[in-house]
């Protein structure tokens, strides 16, 4: 529905980024289809489905301020279905809660995002583990006309009309797992072991939006 009583009804994918009403705390999303596979060692685990509920504190899904400020809180589960060459396949349910706060310049090229996440099996609770990861993001717009702003005064990437986004970001993450076998990162980096517990990485990434695809 249009926030502020308008009583418009849109249908969900005309706004999957968005909150149905402009104060909203709570929100629904979840993955399809995620696959990871260690050529090394062989493993492979699959989660077909991932579901989560979220709180915007905040309460800013539909403000300006979304761009550069969040913090959002989820908890959610999945089923996740491993295979080994010792094992075989298993089946390794989890349960998880995860905690992310953005923070971006005014011009939207400098961003901070900081990720944490803890997860558990229920039906054995000496699995768990714990991922934490912090990014610093720089971006520039590709191409692009119209009333640019050379001085980046706030709003100033709202005032082009570029083709694409090149961003470049270092990420530090750590990762424990109880049992790395059953290892899938959400907010670590991809490099999580499958041998040993813990895992400490350091990632610089170079990246090519369409901006289409930003949000």
């Amino acid at each position: 529905h249009e926030p502020g009583g308008g009583g418009a009804t849109h249908p969900p994918f005309l706004g999957w980024m968005r909150a149905c009403r402009g104060d909203s705390v709570a929100y629904l999303g979840g993955d399809i289809g995620e696959l990871l596979h260690d050529g090394d060692t062989g493993r492979t685990v699959v989660r077909p489905l991932s579901l989560r509920v979220g709180l915007n504190p905040l309460a800013n899904g539909y403000a300006e301020s979304y761009d550069h400020i969040r913090l959002l809180g989820w908890i959610g589960g999945s089923f996740d279905h491993v295979w080994t060459d010792l094992a075989g396949p298993e089946l390794s349910p989890r349960a998880q809660a995860g905690l992310r706060f953005l923070l971006r310049s005014s011009t939207q090229r400098w961003e901070l995002d900081l990720r944490g996440v803890g997860n558990i099996d229920p039906s054995e609770t000496n699995d768990r583990g714990v991922e934490g990861a912090l990014t610093l993001a720089h971006q520039w717009l590709l191409g692009g006309g119209g009333d640019d702003n050379p001085d980046e005064t706030p709003h100033a990437l709202h005032r082009t009309v570029p083709w694409a986004m090149l961003r470049i970001a270092l990420q530090g993450s750590y990762a424990h797992f109880d049992e790395p076998k059953n290892a899938f990162p959400v907010v670590a980096g991809p490099f999580v072991s499958d041998r040993a517990k813990d895992s400490v990485q350091a990632l610089l990434s170079v990246s090519v939006v369409p901006t289409a695809m930003t949000f």
